[in-house]
Formats: C-alpha cells, structure tokens, sequence
C-alpha cells in the first residue's frame, strides 16, 4: 500500500551506508536497503543515494551495483551515489559504469563524486592506489572535470560505448569544506554538502558555493541538498537509544580501535566510552535531527533557516527497517510541518 507523505518545506531524499550490524551479513544488509529505497520511493522521496566505504560494519562498497539492485526493483525514485571517491576510481570507468546504468534507468540515475578515501586503513589505500601519491586537489579537479567531459562530449571517438549526454547521470559535486562547495560551484555543478561529516563548516561551504556558482549546461542556478543525519522516534530517549549503536561503532572508529561491524542494541547499551567520546557524540547530536518529533521540527527548521536549502537528504544510521521507516516518515512529517523555504524545482 502506498502511503505517500504530505508535501514538504524542501524535497526529501535518502542516503544510506548499508550498515552491517554485528552477527548479520553484508547479505541481509543489502536486502535491507533495497526494502529501505521501496519505502522511501512510496514515501514520496525523490532520491535514494549510497555511499561508498571500504570498511568493516558497511556493506556499500560498491555505489554501482548497489545502484542497478536498487534501481531495478523501484520505478521512479531517483537513484544514485553519495557518492562515488574518485581517488579510487579511473574516471573514465565511472563515466562508463554511470552511462550504462543511465542507458538502464533514464532520467533516474545520479552521480556524486567526493574526494574521501572511505577507508581509514592505509593498507587498503595502498592497495587501491597501487604506490600512487595523495592526490591534491588539482588532481581531484582534474578527475572531475575528466569524467564531466566523458558526459559533455559528443565526439564519438572520446567517449565510451554508454557515457553519452543521452545517458548521462545527474553529476554532483560532494563537501564538507570550502574547497569542495567552491569545486562545484565553478565547475557548474549541484552541491550536496555533507553536514552529517562536518557540521561546523556547512554554513560556509554553502555560502562559497552560491557565491562563486558558474551556469553551465546542465544547471543554471545554484543548487543545494544538505546532507544531515537523522534518527526520530516517538520520544527523545528512543531516539537516543535507536542512535546508540552506531554512536559507539563511530566512536570506535575515529579512535582507532580495531574496526568491527555495528553493535547490537543491547551490546551499545552495556558499552562504556571515555568522556572524551562522549563529549564529541553529545556535540555531534546537538547538531544534527536526533530526537522526538518536537525536537526534529525545532532542529530542521534551524537547519533550514541557516542554509536555506533546496533540498535535504537524511542519513539514518538505523540498522532496524522498521525503526529506519519510522524515522524517515516522522522526518518527512516535521518538514510538511515547515514553510517551504527554498526552490522545489
């Protein structure tokens, strides 16, 4: 049955890591994203994005094929990568993987192309680098703007069999920083800046991005979709307690702990963190839409009155389906909740 949301203050979408929660597999991961994007699709969401991670506890290693899974069981939710990391990637590659799924799902396919690693472990980056340098952020440019002209042309002999303008995907630019914001911006492309990894900096970013935004072909005015991470339930505490598993899994993480899946409910709620981690998971969450449906309507129109953007795509690091459906719903409630405050478009 569709349950169709009510019409929201900005578009609402999805990103979504594919968590892997301890004593379950990549498997059931995956069937849990697929089932994820059906709901949001008849939710009324206009996109579902994975992300790229090559690390333990995350099972959307590859966008690509998580992309043609998710594509190929809904019919008109956009569907795309949030994104693809060029550093691992051979540009033209990914024009050639984004131009078939193109030709596969016309006018559904997005492409967002970050600069990250998705790793912490230098041995898998070495690995996939093969000895090849850091790359700077020329190098990232000239990626981008590679893959961009694999779309852009239309010189039979510099393109690949599929990445043609007739099949190309919607190109984003990702960040969490100035530089990023100002890549997009100059390069004429949509931003999606990623709030959830760097909340100090998304008002800046935002702002370089509409300053120095340059029209091009396929966009002619500025466009942002603010990435924010988001866990409601029915009360504060609930929300709280949903979150928790992937708290102490990042907490984990950005302490250099041996990496290992998502904890269960229980094993997150048994868990001791230094006050040092604790202290950094209480500023995340006051920045981001965690909390009781009150709270979330007092956090996004915050949000939305700081950015003003058009667009939002909710990450919730939720293994739970059900508690995942429950959030994005309640979510999409609190901004039909709000005054439209940007394009829809």
């Amino acid at each position: 049955m569709t349950t169709t949301a009510a019409p929201t203050a900005v578009p609402l979408s999805v990103l979504d890591v594919s968590l892997i929660e301890q004593g379950t597999t990549a498997a059931e991961s995956l069937s849990t994203t697929v089932a994820a994007a059906r709901h949001a699709e008849q939710l009324g969401c206009r996109r579902y994005w994975v992300a790229e991670h090559l690390t333990p506890g995350v099972a959307s290693a590859s966008p690509a094929v998580v992309i043609a899974a998710v594509a190929s069981t809904t019919s008109t939710i956009r569907v795309g990568a949030g994104g693809v990391l060029l550093p691992n990637h051979v540009p033209l590659l990914v024009a050639e993987d984004f131009g078939t799924l193109g030709a596969f799902f016309p006018g559904r396919i997005d492409l967002g192309v970050g600069r990250g690693a998705g790793t912490q472990s230098a041995a898998v980056t070495a690995l996939i680098r093969r000895g090849a340098p850091e790359p700077t952020p020329a190098d990232h440019r000239a990626d981008v703007a590679e893959l961009l002209g694999a779309f852009r042309t239309t010189d039979p002999d510099a393109v690949p069999v599929t990445a043609r303008p007739s099949t190309a995907p919607q190109v984003w630019g990702l960040g969490s920083s100035t530089g990023g914001a100002v890549l997009a911006a100059e390069l004429g492309l949509p931003l999606c800046t990623a709030h959830h990894i760097r909340p100090a900096g998304t008002v800046e970013a935002v702002a370089a991005y509409r300053e120095h935004f340059r029209p091009s072909a396929e966009l002619a005015e500025p466009r942002v979709m603010l990435s924010v991470a988001t866990v409601v339930a029915d009360t504060d505490e609930e929300a709280d307690a949903l979150a928790r598993p992937f708290e102490v899994y990042l907490a984990g993480q950005l302490s250099g702990a041996a990496p290992t899946g998502v904890p269960g409910a229980q094993q997150a709620a048994a868990a001791t963190l230094t006050d040092q981690q604790e202290q950094f998971l209480a500023a995340r969450r006051s920045q981001q839409v965690q909390g009781s449906p009150a709270t979330a309507r007092r956090r996004l129109a915050e949000l939305l009155a700081a950015t003003a953007p058009d667009e939002l795509i909710a990450l919730t690091p939720v293994y739970d389906l059900a508690a995942r459906q429950r959030s994005l719903a309640l979510v999409a409630d609190a901004l039909g909740s709000l005054a439209p405050v940007g394009a829809t478009a």
